[in-house]
């Protein structure tokens, strides 16, 4: 049975790498196959959001949601900002793309992204497509000498405000080679309203007259920290001086959102400050409990960072009522997703790169052509999927010279209705930065798999002679040093793993397996169906 599903699931891979339309009989195409080869697409990204934070986008929920599909269980395969959105553009997993951290000191950043000419815009370019990109890019392009490939339009945040504590105001955004447009600390110069006045909307509205379809990624800053300025806002979001590094910022709101969700309390689950941790492994059981200070900063960083996401809310409404008006909004795709999620104290963590559930869930909703609104899908789908469903809804193949293996599958029949593959396991994977021990240096990674039910990990370890070496080395590497194993149907909040025990032994001997044929996978190869047995009564 496990075979068969295999198989399936490599067939929609292989589908999605040859996702040109076919032709009908006499070598001409269906209208239904023109309107669905010139689709456009809008794809708006945040920034650290996790599913529970949609309650601040009424309008993403109502327009988009609403008219589409939302996923229930979709995830970042490796949960950090870089490598998560490398994922995104290239359609594989970290392991294949090559960023495999944020910096280039963890083997990450742009600058480590393989063959970064291969991406989704310039497969859709070379379609014939417009392509924009506005906002926040991979992490490590400060200052580039030339916008990256694939993009017609690329208006991405540079200097200072391109990585690393980013500013809401005070920030600059690349216009030609060795230019910048720089963005003052005016209201109309909040960044999240700034990037979708100036570059967002006139790139749709542009073609009102234009028949080309178009691509649009309008990556935006919420909820993620950064710097504000000396106002109402500014200062219930900060600890400090909100405009000044080291002011302790959460998210920034907007002036007109500076009074919006003042006492919402981060959720406090089970998981949240967890009291018994002797499960998890020691370097995550060692951790202290939240104290006091602690749970402050959590709310306030919640509490902010849904205030700062009614602007995001703004910018969708703002871009479909803009595809209204250009004549495109029954031809477009339009997709909201994040890079990843956050821990919010479950576990006692805070942040990302952490194989749990509040760091790999993002939300994923798909409004798309002709295509039944309200649903929703509780399959397990991962950001490898997206570009993959781009393409095969756009009709569109990679030409040879710009060829790249996609890892992920096509949600095209998902989106549209096609029966349920429920039983996909999807990879997990991420590493931390070298640390120095007593002698030479220690990667710590982890790499697991997600499945509809379960979530399996080893926590890997690998001690590396030089800072160069531990740079090369691979996500996984090294000896496992710890394992998790969770049921999440009866366990939904990671509070025991079963890894040790032996009521869940089969079903952690098919995971090990699992992970053995996805930690090295390469395109159909990564498409992996396959029953996992249930606990021994």
């Amino acid at each position: 049975m496990a075979g068969a599903r295999t198989g399936r699931w490599a067939a929609a891979a292989a589908a999605a790498l040859a996702c040109a339309c076919p032709l009908v009989a006499g070598g001409e195409r269906s209208a239904a196959q023109l309107t669905a080869e010139r689709q456009s697409f809008v794809v708006v990204m945040t920034d650290d959001q996790g599913p529970q934070a949609m309650r601040a986008l009424p309008s993403v929920r109502r327009l988009l949601g609403g008219a589409g599909v939302t996923f229930e269980n979709a995830f970042a395969s490796y949960p950090l900002c870089c490598p998560s959105r490398a994922t995104f553009l290239t359609g594989q997993y970290a392991h294949n793309h090559g960023a495999k951290g944020n910096t280039r000191g963890s083997g990450g950043a742009y600058q480590s992204l393989e063959d970064p000419e291969r991406n989704l815009a310039a497969w859709l370019a070379a379609a014939g497509y417009d392509t924009a990109f506005v906002g926040k890019w991979l992490n490590g392009l400060r200052a580039p000498r030339a916008a990256p490939p694939g993009w017609e339009l690329w208006a991405g945040l540079v200097g200072a405000g391109g990585e690393g504590l980013s500013s809401y105001y005070d920030y600059d955004v690349f216009t030609a080679p060795g230019k910048s447009r720089h963005f003052g600390s005016a209201v109309a110069d909040y960044q999240t309203d700034a990037l979708t006045r100036e570059y967002a909307l006139p790139f749709i509205a542009g073609h009102l007259a234009d028949p080309d379809p178009f691509f649009l990624w309008l990556s935006l800053h919420p909820p993620h920290d950064g710097l504000g300025r000396l106002d109402g806002a500014g200062r219930r979001c900060s600890r400090g001086k909100p405009n000044e590094r080291g002011g302790g910022q959460s998210a920034i709101p907007p002036p007109r959102y500076a009074s919006r969700f003042v006492r919402a309390r981060v959720p406090r689950p089970p998981s949240f400050d967890e009291r018994d941790m002797s499960d998890k492994p020691g370097f995550i059981a060692r951790r202290d409990r939240i104290d006091a200070g602690t749970r402050e900063k959590i709310d306030r960083s919640y509490r902010c960072g849904l205030a700062a996401l009614l602007s995001v809310d703004d910018a969708v409404a703002e871009i479909v009522a803009e595809l209204r008006r250009a004549g495109r909004l029954d031809s477009t795709t339009i997709v909201f997703t994040a890079d990843q999620g956050v821990l919010s104290g479950e576990h006692r963590l805070r942040g990302k790169n952490f194989p749990y559930e509040e760091a790999i869930g993002v939300p994923l909703v798909v409004r798309s052509p002709a295509v039944e609104g309200g649903r929703t899908i509780a399959d397990p789908v991962a950001n490898i999927d997206i570009a993959p469903t781009i393409l095969d809804l756009a009709g569109a193949t990679a030409p040879a010279e710009l060829g790249r293996t996609i890892d992920g599958v096509s949600l095209r029949g998902s989106i549209e209705g096609a029966p349920s593959l429920a039983d996909r396991a999807i990879l997990l994977e991420g590493r931390k930065e070298g640390l120095r021990a007593r002698r030479g240096l220690k990667v710590r990674s982890y790499v697991g798999v997600r499945t509809a039910r379960y979530t399996y990990v080893e926590h890997r370890r690998a001690r590396v002679a030089s800072r160069a070496e531990g740079i090369a080395l691979e996500i996984g590497a090294g000896r496992t040093t710890d394992r998790e194993l969770y049921d999440l149907r009866r366990d939904p909040y990671q509070l025991s793993s079963r890894h040790r025990d032996p009521a869940y032994a089969a079903a952690g001997r098919t995971l090990a397996g699992l992970l053995g044929k996805l930690e090295d996978c390469s395109g159909p190869g990564c498409a992996i169906g396959a029953t996992v047995p249930g606990p021994r009564r």
